[in-house]
């Protein structure tokens, strides 16, 4: 192949050189000799071979033929094969021991992050970022989880992201007090808390079935699913009625007000022949239950009514003795005479107006 810095020239055989340059032309060539001609033309058909020769070198890329050329050919190989063996050794040692080399994830969980985080870096793993969330049951400032978790194998190159307990989340205790137990209830449990004990007492300013009090009260932060004790009422306290039916006024009133009730007396009494005057003959209501404060009303004794005696004289016994005793009287028979001859009425001890219940005593004959 011919060099960019050889001359045309100093290739082209020296008989052909010649040939160009005395070159004659057809006519002339004709009155030459037969042995010229040959030779004219055997240059002319080397000269065109030459020519395609030098087309074809000129498609293709230039070779050094220099002797030296081998050797830094050798030389070249070597360094790349130099160069392969040591990517291949730097590879190995990435992915056998060095960061890129598989590692198990350590379990972390329950470590607080320093704990966690020198875990990790004694492992080949690197902690670059952590996320705080509420947790119920981690306490607060401890490793909740791990991402990967625990017992994964990754790259060591690759992060492992810590996940930390903010403590459990803490929700306002709403007010419930004066709401029905249903009512309580499902307000609770829209604040994401429940229901604790559920105290029952008698209460007289709190409508029966309405919440006296609670615990925790109202506006206290708790955690999630934390019981709030109930105090509901069952209204008043029912009280038992004393019955003082019998007894002076003065002992009935103060019988009553100890039970926590107020006394009260009608202002029209009753005749009785039973019970004394000013002593209670009635009450209402005579029994059963009221709440404190709640009213008994009494009915005084007027003592037993006048009654006029009927008279009876010269009646016979049996007759007498059935008229005083509609008339409201006791009837006593005395036998003057030691029996009965006649059977009548010889006499009898009261007259007029007596009070009922009086006994008569008649004298019989």
């Amino acid at each position: 192949m011919i060099r960019a810095d050889q001359s045309l020239t100093s290739v082209i055989p020296h008989d052909v050189q010649h040939t160009r340059a005395i070159r004659i032309p057809e006519t002339q060539a004709e009155s030459l000799p037969e042995s010229d001609q040959r030779t004219d033309k055997q240059a002319r058909r080397e000269f065109k071979v030459y020519q395609k020769q030098q087309a074809k070198a000129a498609l293709r890329p230039e070779k050094a033929l220099r002797p030296g050329n081998r050797g830094r050919r050798n030389a070249i190989w070597v360094v790349l094969l130099l160069l392969l063996a040591g990517l291949a050794a730097g590879l190995g040692w990435f992915f056998g021991v060095g960061p890129g080399a598989l590692a198990t994830v350590p379990d972390v969980v329950n470590r607080s992050v320093d704990q966690a985080e020198l875990l990790l870096a004694q492992n080949g793993f690197d902690a670059p970022r952590s996320e705080e969330e509420f947790h119920d049951e981690v306490a607060s400032g401890l490793v909740i989880r791990s991402e990967p978790a625990a017992q994964t194998e990754i790259r060591r190159y690759q992060s492992v992201e810590l996940f930390v307990s903010k403590g459990p989340e803490l929700f306002e205790v709403p007010n419930v007090v004066d709401r029905g137990e249903a009512a309580a209830a499902e307000q609770l449990a829209g604040s994401e808390l429940a229901v604790g004990e559920i105290t029952r007492e008698f209460n007289a300013d709190v409508e029966d079935g309405l919440v006296i009090s609670q615990e925790p009260a109202a506006g206290d932060q708790t955690p999630r699913g934390t019981a709030v004790n109930l105090v509901v009422s069952q209204g008043p306290e029912p009280i038992e009625v004393p019955v003082v039916t019998g007894q002076p006024r003065a002992d009935a009133v103060a019988a009553i007000e100890a039970a926590g009730l107020v006394a009260a007396v009608a202002p029209d009494g009753e005749n009785n022949r039973d019970i004394p005057a000013g002593a209670v003959v009635g009450q209402s209501p005579s029994g059963g239950q009221l709440t404190r404060g709640e009213t008994v009303t009494l009915t005084l004794s007027l003592g037993p009514r006048l009654v006029e005696v009927p008279n009876v004289f010269s009646q016979r016994e049996e007759a007498a003795v059935a008229e005083l005793e509609a008339a409201g009287f006791v009837v006593v028979v005395d036998y003057t005479f030691g029996g009965s001859v006649l059977g009548l009425v010889a006499g009898q001890d009261l007259t007029g107006e007596q009070p009922e219940g009086s006994t008569v005593t008649i004298t019989v004959t």
